[in-house]
């Protein structure tokens, strides 16, 4: 005999919702659309700094990202307050990463080396 008494309540809770939403009033977008336009003509953005895309500084390397990242999950694995079943995880995800950084990164390191890169 519960059910009725609940679905009594969510029934007020759900009538109260729907009249407090109708007496919200929601403003009027044209006052808004007035306003705004008024603000872009009075007050122009500033020119975009210039940026110099060839610059090396703007981007990351790959290869350096991926061994730092590598750092970061074997410096979880050492740590002692770590879980041992997620400490072996850790240690698979390294070994794993530096197999395939070796078996095909390196190569590409070594282009960029002779590029000067």
């Amino acid at each position: 005999m519960e059910k009725p008494a609940t679905n009594e309540r969510h029934a007020a809770v759900t009538a109260e919702r729907t009249a407090t939403r109708s007496r919200r009033r929601k403003p009027s977008s044209a006052p808004r659309a007035k306003a705004a336009s008024a603000n872009s003509s009075e007050t122009a953005a500033p020119p975009a700094p210039a940026f110099d895309l060839n610059d090396p500084s703007l981007y990351l390397n790959r290869e350096l990202t991926w061994l730092s990242f590598n750092r970061r999950v074997l410096h979880m694995a050492s740590d002692s307050q770590t879980p041992l079943l997620e400490r072996v995880k850790y240690l698979a995800i390294v070994s794993n990463n530096l197999d395939e950084f070796f078996m095909k990164r390196i190569g590409g390191l070594k282009q960029q080396i002779a590029a000067g890169i």
